[in-house]
């Protein structure tokens, strides 16, 4: 007796008779009068069998029905073998049931031989499963193997085989099917009109390929939700035809990895809480009502407005200089203004405008006295273009650029603890673009959660003006 003390698949693996145990192929000794049996309980577990041996010993006759799940297929059908052993010709008939309720007519085996003659390997029902690619109909789902009046003290094995892989059988008519996580992660920030890449991972986790249905709900007013590509094109996949977006098949374990793109428009509340559905194919034809659906939410925050000041009206005309209100973010607005040439320069503490592109910053500026004694501005000046031509930093890509900034941290996107100016500069270094960057970024050992869709973000809204 054992314990389970971690979720996940187990298998117990039995043999019974004297092949290939003892290597005797003798075919009165290979019959299940040879069994032994193992007894399994868990309240929230489903147990399936490959090879499914029954003892009969009572009075009367037997009807045994077993399950198994026919997974969906990109090939859009799969050839089944179904098999029995040792009846004895003492079953009034096997019948095997499709998702749809279509029966087919098997056959019964007799003493010591598998249905239709042949040996493990080649006796049995061939049986083909079509539409496994369909939205609707087709034979991809749960599957009834069933033999009808089994006589008293006789014994049968029982066994699905769909391809190359033996298909678990289960006792007892399962009411779900598939299964499936969906995972993402961290609150993202960004400014109006500028769009923001939320990723998330789709990991099935059933016996056989799947195919998962995406759906969006939620969205805020004014604002509007994408599906993305890990690439970050529009997603278009539809593999099982039904007309709505989906992962594409799966792989047992496989996991695919996509972007919801946000973006909060004029009048959007501050807010956006968008939620990503998803829900499996096999389990919509298990159910078509009472699938699993299985959703996240993802928080989408419109940018606190920084650095925002009312300034004097009466003080500017009394110096005679121009006061404009920032309605928004006042670093954008003031790379805008310097863009535009409707300033000269621009007067900040932090590198923020640089990575904005702002052409001409001063840093540190305070008033001093001219040698005429009038008051004048004085700090570090910088002019993006003293980076490198047509705005490069070395004669590095603008993008790469961008990236180095974000790197070395920004009001948008902490920098990784332990990254600084110099490993920044080091992790820049001959990237073709800032996804390279990031890459690199995420293999530091203190690279925080969430920190990939913060960088991206910081990225985005930095080159939203280019």
């Amino acid at each position: 007796m054992f314990s389970i003390t971690a979720a996940g698949t187990y298998q117990i693996t039995s043999e019974t008779g004297a092949f290939p145990i003892n290597g005797d192929a003798t075919v009165d000794r290979n019959n299940d009068d040879n069994s032994f049996t193992i007894t399994v309980s868990s309240d929230d577990s489903i147990f399936g069998l490959l090879q499914v041996t029954i003892q009969h010993d009572a009075s009367g006759t037997l009807d045994l029905p077993y399950f198994f799940f026919v997974a969906p297929s990109a090939a859009g059908s799969s050839q089944l073998n179904l098999r029995n052993f040792d009846v004895d010709g003492n079953a009034s008939s096997v019948t095997y049931t499709k998702p749809d309720g279509t029966t087919i007519a098997g056959t019964v085996s007799d003493n010591g031989v598998w249905n239709g003659g042949g040996d493990l390997n080649t006796g049995s029902d061939a049986v083909t499963a079509t539409g496994l690619a369909a939205a609707a109909g087709g034979d991809a789902g749960l599957w009834q193997f069933r033999i009808e009046d089994l006589t008293s003290s006789n014994q049968v094995i029982f066994e699905a085989v769909g391809g190359s892989v033996v298909l678990a059988l289960i006792d007892k008519e399962p009411t779900t099917g598939g299964n499936f996580s969906i995972k993402s992660s961290g609150t993202l920030t960004t400014q109006t009109g500028v769009p923001v890449d939320h990723t998330f991972t789709v990991t099935n986790l059933f016996a056989g390929r799947d195919v998962f249905n995406l759906s969006l709900s939620g969205t805020a007013p004014n604002t509007t939700a994408q599906l993305l590509t890990a690439a970050g094109d529009p997603l278009t996949t539809d593999a099982d035809g039904d007309g709505i977006l989906d992962t594409g098949f799966l792989a047992p374990d496989e996991s695919i990895t996509l972007r919801l793109r946000v973006t909060l428009g004029a009048g959007a509340p501050d807010v956006d809480n968008t939620v990503i559905s998803a829900v499996s194919l096999i389990d919509r034809k298990v159910d078509p009502v009472n699938n699993t659906t299985r959703s996240i939410t993802r928080t989408t925050s419109r940018l606190p407005t920084l650095e925002f000041a009312q300034v004097s009206s009466t003080a500017a005309e009394d110096a005679g200089a121009t006061c404009v209100l920032a309605e928004g973010e006042a670093d954008a607005h003031l790379v805008a203004l310097a863009r535009s040439g409707t300033v000269c320069c621009v007067l900040t503490d932090d590198c923020d405008l640089v990575a904005l592109g702002a052409p001409r910053c001063l840093f540190a500026a305070k008033l001093a006295a001219a040698g005429d004694g009038r008051p004048t501005l004085v700090g570090s000046e910088f002019e993006l273009r003293a980076l490198g031509a047509s705005g490069t930093f070395l004669g590095w890509p603008r993008e790469r650029f961008v990236a180095f900034c974000v790197a070395c941290g920004c009001d948008y996107a902490k920098n990784v603890p332990g990254v600084g100016p110099a490993r920044a500069l080091a992790l820049s270094a001959g990237a073709a673009d800032a996804e390279v960057v990031l890459q690199r970024l995420l293999r530091e050992p203190r690279c925080p959660e969430g920190f990939a869709d913060a960088f991206r973000a910081a990225v985005r809204l930095f080159t939203a003006g280019d």
